[in-house]
């Protein structure tokens, strides 16, 4: 397979049912949604992958969800040249993008760094997932020191007006 050349950007945002909370799972689910936030997806590929309508679905199906109590749609997808790819110019420094892998069966390889409450990445956590049934077994999270990333740091002193 030829080299991951292509990142695709996903923005997404998520809502929560609240009229679920007390439903008891009798007739029609109440509708309350709230918006609760939303994720950005970095999805590695080749530009084959990216050609193929299939592949393309199965990602998207993967990363968008929707049942009684939850969803998550796609708002924006942007494509570009890894070699042209600054995750500063697609995420917020407050942000902990997830990193998508597509493996060979076609289910999602998520990872997503953790962050703390002084904006340093301190874990990451890792799961799989698909379209048909979401998350598929357990999530794994490996916590180490944590780590100041600049251009968080900088982005972040730059809200608050303060030069580094």
């Amino acid at each position: 397979m030829s080299d991951q050349s292509i990142r695709i950007i996903f923005a997404t945002q998520y809502l929560e049912n609240y009229g679920a909370h007390d439903w008891d799972g009798e007739g029609e689910c109440p509708q309350y949604w709230k918006p609760k936030g939303g994720a950005t997806y970095i999805v590695a590929c080749t530009p084959e992958q990216l050609a193929d309508v299939e592949w393309y679905n199965a990602v998207e199906n993967g990363i968008a969800k929707r049942n009684d109590y939850e969803q998550e749609y796609i708002l924006d997808v942007k494509v570009v040249d890894a070699i042209d790819f600054v995750e500063s110019d697609y995420v917020d420094f407050w942000e902990a993008p997830i990193n998508v892998h597509v493996s060979i069966g076609g289910d999602l390889l998520m990872e997503q760094n953790a962050l703390n409450f002084e904006n340093q990445v301190c874990g990451t956590r890792r799961w799989v997932q698909n379209g048909e049934e979401g998350q598929i077994g357990t999530t794994t999270f490996q916590e180490f020191e944590p780590v100041t990333v600049e251009w968080r740091l900088e982005k972040e002193m730059e809200m608050h007006g303060i030069a580094v």
